[in-house]
Order: C-alpha cells, then structure tokens, then sequence
C-alpha cells in the first residue's frame, strides 16, 4: 500500500493510469490500459467495447440459469435451516439429555449404594452393639454371682469352726441347713461361670470400595462421520471417480499407473486423512490423494489362506484400524471371518469366524464405536432372507441378532447414533426398511425412485451426513446421487455436475 502523498507509477486492481482501452480475457479477465499492456505481452487481448456488448449479449443466456440458481439456494437455505434444526441443534440437545441421564443414573445408582452399604454397616454395628450390652450384662451378673459367693463363704467361715489337719478332714459345727444348701448351690453356680467363655464376639466389615477412575477416563466424545464425504469410483485402470456427495460434483482424477487388476468399483474404500484404501481379491491398494498431485497408488497382497467371494470394510478412526468382514464357502459349509487391519502396517489378525447358518451373497459391517459392537448384515439370493448378527469386539462373541423373512438386502448403513440399521432392499423392486436395535422393529419406509432389473445391480454404498443417506446407483443412474432425507421420509434425485479441469 502505498503512503498517502507518493506518486502512483503502476496500475492496480480497479485503477489504471490511462483510460481502459482492451480486456484480457485470458486467465487475467481483467481490464487493461496503454499503460500496463506491457504486462500482458503474450496474452491475447481484445477492445473493451467489443467485449462489454458480447458479455452483456451473452449473458441473456444465463439469466434463466441465475434465476434457477436463485430459487435452488434460496430451496437449499430452508433445507439447510431444517438440517440444522435436526443435526445440530436437535442433535445437541439429545446428546445433553442423553450426558444428564445417564449421570443422574449414575448418581443414583452411586446414592443408592451409598445408602445401601451404610444400611447394612448400621445393622452390624447394632448386632455388634447388642452383643456388647449382653457381655456386658453377662459381665455384670457374673460379678455379681462372685461377690455373693465370697460374702457367703466369709460368713461361713467367719461362724464355723473349721479345723483342716490333713487326716481328720474338715468338721463343723452344727449351722442352719438351708444356709449350707444355699451355699452349696452358689458354689456351683460359681465353678459354672468360671468354666464359661467370657470373650466379646464381634463382627467386623470393611467397606470394598473400586475407584472409577478408569471408567471416568474412558468417557468421551466420540467422532460419528467425517464432515466432508466423498465416494470412490474406478472408471478404468488407470482413473478414479471422486464423487462430493455434500456439494454433488465429481472430479477425475487420472493416474499415471494401473490401479486394479481389473475394472471393478471401489467398493470397499476406506478413507482416512489423504489416502484412500481400497481391498479386493486379497490384495490391497493405497492411493494418496492429496491437493494438486497426482494420485499415487502402492498395493499388496493380504497373503489369505482361503478364497473369498464377498467382503466388506469398516474403519474405526480412532484406533485407525479396518474391520474386515469376508465370506468363505470351505466345502459345504459357508462362514464369514472378521480380521482387524492395522492401517499403518497393513497387518491383519483373524478376532472370529461365523459358521451357523450365515448368508454370503451379500456382507455389509456397521460399527459402533462407542459400544465397540460390529453388525454384520449378510443376504441370500435364493431365499431372499437377510441376517443381522452382532459381534462383541471385546470378548469375540458373537450372536445372531434376527433374521428377516422374504427382505433381501442390497445395501445396509448403521446409523451408530439413534441405533438403526437402513436397509435397501431388492425384491423386483427396490424398497428401503429400517431395523431398530433397541426394539427390534421393522419399519418400511418410502421406495427409492429407481427401477430395478431383474436383480441385476452391482454392489452400492449408503453413505449417511447431515441426517441424508446417499448413495450412487452405478448399474443404470451413474450420473445421479440418491439421497434420502430420514427426517421427512422423502427421496431426492441429484445430477451430478461433473468438474472439468
């Protein structure tokens, strides 16, 4: 910025020293005078006049798009006001109540036991203390016994005559018999106290309590989706789809080496900071797709023991580790195993394997986090039954959680927050249900607006944001995005604008 009083010897943005003359319409589009024509010495330039009336002729053609446009975002702003009412603000305060309530609970669940402890301490210190009061009566009545005894016997003593010589034995005189039978039944009495036990019994407790510092410490906040989602599409060998499915665009990304041993989509992409993995026939591709470079693919080989027809990836971010569902068929018999992956090492470890009774024509994983619980939802093309089991990722359990009767799943989604399973399903025509894992029920929501072929469709990918499921139909709409609204029970068909660069 120059200093006020300095002479002004070169144009800027907005000023020239000399009236406008020409317009560069290279990538300047910029305005340009006799004065700083020399800075655009290769750039084709054109009179300003003649461009001025070809814009503003041109520019009619626009009109009905910028007026289009304007009804879209104005259209996107009320939606975004309803997205942000449910996904935000609505999110927020469930989140809230779900925090209050489950202190509270703990709370009192912690008053509870507090007071149940206490109870039960108070009523062995009063067993304790009655124990006390009766040793302490016994006590009392025993000296008592003692000290009539000994007045007693001094009294007989004191008016007998008693002459012990060790061969006569012991001679008195004549006294009042009942006194003598008194005495005789208090010295009894007496040898009957000396030979009880006199110790004090108590019961004593000490209160176990365990620290919940480690429980205290696991509590947190943990990431539902990323905020910026993208799918992956393999158009070829040697070039990738990315598809924005918040601001529906897709851009090509070229790559100079061959990404797969063949054509298929990326199905089973994983995502996570700039590298995009991918996992299919055993094997492994890696491909960094950072800004402004070139995507750059490595693979390997996951060396497998057994031939796998169906897999499914998910990843847990947070322990930056894929959980990979695959389906076997080992003779007759047809099984899934789960591995975790570690993404930095690409080393896998077999956690189980599900052998009762599981489908393997379709396998998709959801992941809960918070409850470290990973569903498996598998499909069977002849019986058109779906299978959802659960798998504790803690213990390596795992249990058949239901099987759906005549729904066959195309695709599957966990929604880890409200805990639902959306499933798309294909039965002559597409439908979506919904399973609630709370009460394990059944809800049949609105169709999508897509046809299907005679079950001929390749595998898609719900993708859930913004309280949206979208996904891209590949087999007959691969220039669209499906997007489900779950607050409204409404579909949407999306064109995808396709970004040239």
């Amino acid at each position: 910025m120059q200093d006020e009083g300095e002479k002004v010897t070169e144009c800027a943005d907005g000023y020239h020293l000399k009236p406008i003359s020409l317009y560069c319409d290279n990538n300047c589009k910029t305005t340009v005078c006799t004065k700083c024509a020399y800075k655009h010495k290769h750039h084709e330039l054109f009179d300003f006049e003649d461009v001025y009336c070809a814009k503003l002729n041109k520019s009619k053609e626009y009109l009905a798009t910028i007026q289009q446009q304007i009804n879209n975002k104005t259209q996107q702003k009320i939606l975004n006001e309803e997205v942000y009412k449910i996904e935000v603000q609505l999110h927020h305060e469930t989140q809230l109540d779900i925090i209050n309530k489950h202190f509270k609970e703990l709370h009192d669940q912690l008053h509870f036991k507090e007071l149940e402890l206490k109870r039960e301490l108070k009523s062995y210190f009063d067993d304790n203390t009655e124990s006390f009061i009766e040793s302490t009566s016994k006590l009392d009545y025993q000296i008592q016994k003692f000290e009539q005894f000994l007045s007693l016997h001094q009294q007989l003593i004191d008016s007998s005559i008693v002459d012990v010589d060790g061969s006569d034995g012991c001679q008195t005189r004549q006294e009042d018999q009942q006194q003598q039978i008194e005495f005789l039944e208090n010295f009894n009495q007496v040898l009957r106290e000396i030979e009880k036990r006199d110790g004090l019994d108590f019961l004593k407790f000490k209160a176990k309590l365990n620290s919940m510092e480690s429980e205290i410490q696991t509590m947190k906040l943990v990431q539902m989706n990323p905020r910026n989602v993208y799918l992956y599409n393999f158009l070829n060998n040697h070039e990738l789809e990315r598809v924005d499915i918040i601001n529906n665009t897709s851009e090509s990304l070229k790559n100079t080496s061959k990404v797969t041993e063949n054509n298929s989509y990326c199905i089973n992409d994983v995502l996570f900071e700039d590298k995009l993995y991918h996992m299919v026939n055993g094997k492994y591709y890696t491909l960094t797709v950072k800004p402004f470079c070139v995507p750059k693919f490595e693979n390997g080989d996951f060396y497998f023991q057994k031939n796998y027809v169906r897999r499914s990836a998910v990843f847990d971010e947070a322990k930056e580790i894929v959980y990979y569902c695959v389906g076997f068929i080992d003779k007759v018999k047809k099984g899934i195993d789960i591995y975790s992956i570690d993404i930095n090492t690409m080393g896998k470890k077999l956690i189980l394997s599900l052998n009762d009774n599981v489908f393997i024509d379709k396998i998709y994983g959801g992941l809960d986090k918070t409850k470290e619980t990973l569903y498996v939802v598998q499909s069977d093309t002849q019986t058109l039954q779906t299978r959802i089991d659960i798998v504790n990722l803690v213990t390596k359990q795992s249990k058949c959680e239901i099987v759906l009767a005549d729904e066959h799943c195309a695709a599957s989604l966990l929604d880890e927050i409200n805990e639902k399973i959306y499933i798309v399903t294909a039965k002559g025509v597409f439908g979506l249900i919904v399973y609630d894992i709370k009460t394990s029920k059944v809800t049949k929501l609105a169709d999508p607006p897509l046809a299907l072929d005679n079950l001929k469709f390749k595998y898609f990918k719900l993708h859930l944001n913004n309280n949206i499921i979208t996904f891209q139909y590949q087999y007959t709409d691969p220039d669209y995005l499906f997007k489900y609204r779950i607050y409204d029970d409404k579909w949407d068909k999306v064109k995808i604008i396709k970004i040239v660069k």
